[in-house]
C-alpha cells in the first residue's frame, strides 16, 4: 500500500475528502508510512499559496494528461444573434474546429473550468437575461444542464475557489448587481455569498493568493471602474 500510495497526489485531493475518505481507510489508518503521506497531504492544505508553491515534490504538481492536448474553448456569442456553437482552438494542431452546441443559446455568460467541465454560467439568450448553466465535458464532448443560479446574470464573472464555482456581479436586464453566489458540489446548490460594494457589470473576476478577486467593471454610472474588490469569498 505504501508504494501505491507514494504516486497518488493525496495533496491536491480537497481536504474534507482526506478527512472524511483517506483517514478513516484502515489500510491508511494502520500503516505509518501510507499516515505520514496523510499528514503531507493536509501539511499542504494548511500552507500558503506562496508556501504551497515552494513545496516541489512529484505529489503536488497536477498531473497533465497525455489523452487532453491543451486547447482553448470559444463559447456562445452573437452572431448577430445569440448562438448554441461552440469552437475549440487546438494548440498542437493549431486549428479551430467545432465541437458540440450548448443546449441554449447564451452570449455574454460567464465561463470557467471546474471539476473537469466547462461551465457555461448565465448570459444572455437574445431575450432575457439568463439563470441557466450548461456545462461541457471535453472527454465525451457533450454539454449537459447544470443547477440554475438564484439570480438572472450576464456579463457576470466566473471563477473557482476552494473547489466551488463563484458567480460574481453582472447585468439582469434592468441594473447592474453587486451580488454574487456561490454553486457548492456538496449539496449541488447555488447560495447567495455576501453582496460586493460596488455594482459590477462586465467585471473580471480571478483568483490570487486564496481570495477572488472582481476587477473594474460598470457600475450604471461611470463608463469604467478602477476600483477592486477582494476577498469575496469571504465577506
Amino acid at each position: 500500500m505504501p508504494i501505491l500510495l507514494e504516486h497518488v497526489r493525496l495533496p491536491l485531493m480537497p481536504s474534507d475528502y482526506l478527512v472524511e475518505r483517506v483517514d478513516q481507510e484502515s489500510l491508511v489508518k494502520n500503516n505509518d508510512l501510507c499516515k505520514d503521506f496523510l499528514i503531507e497531504a493536509m501539511k499542504y492544505h494548511l500552507l500558503s499559496p506562496e508556501h504551497r508553491a515552494m513545496m516541489k515534490i512529484s505529489r503536488t504538481r497536477p498531473r497533465t494528461p497525455k489523452g487532453m492536448p491543451k486547447s482553448m474553448l470559444v463559447v456562445g456569442g452573437q452572431a448577430p444573434k445569440a448562438i448554441r456553437s461552440v469552437e475549440c482552438y487546438d494548440f498542437k494542431e493549431d486549428r479551430w474546429r467545432q465541437v458540440s452546441e450548448m443546449n441554449s443559446r447564451r452570449c455574454r455568460a460567464g465561463v470557467s473550468v471546474f471539476q473537469g467541465c466547462v461551465w457555461a454560467v448565465g448570459g444572455f439568450n437574445g431575450s432575457l437575461r439568463v439563470r441557466t448553466v450548461d456545462k461541457y465535458d471535453p472527454m465525451t464532448d457533450c454539454w449537459t444542464a447544470g443547477p440554475s443560479m438564484e439570480a438572472r446574470r450576464s456579463t457576470l464573472g466566473a471563477a473557482v475557489l476552494q473547489n466551488m464555482l463563484y458567480a460574481v456581479g453582472g447585468f439582469d436586464g434592468s441594473s447592474g448587481l453587486n451580488t454574487a453566489e456561490v454553486y457548492d458540489p456538496k449539496t449541488n446548490e447555488w447560495r447567495s455569498i455576501a453582496p460586493m460594494n460596488t455594482r459590477r457589470s462586465s467585471v473580471g473576476v480571478a483568483v490570487l493568493g486564496g481570495l477572488l478577486y472582481a476587477v473594474g467593471g460598470y457600475d450604471g454610472v461611470s463608463r469604467t471602474l478602477l476600483g477592486v474588490g477582494s476577498n469575496v469569498s469571504q465577506r
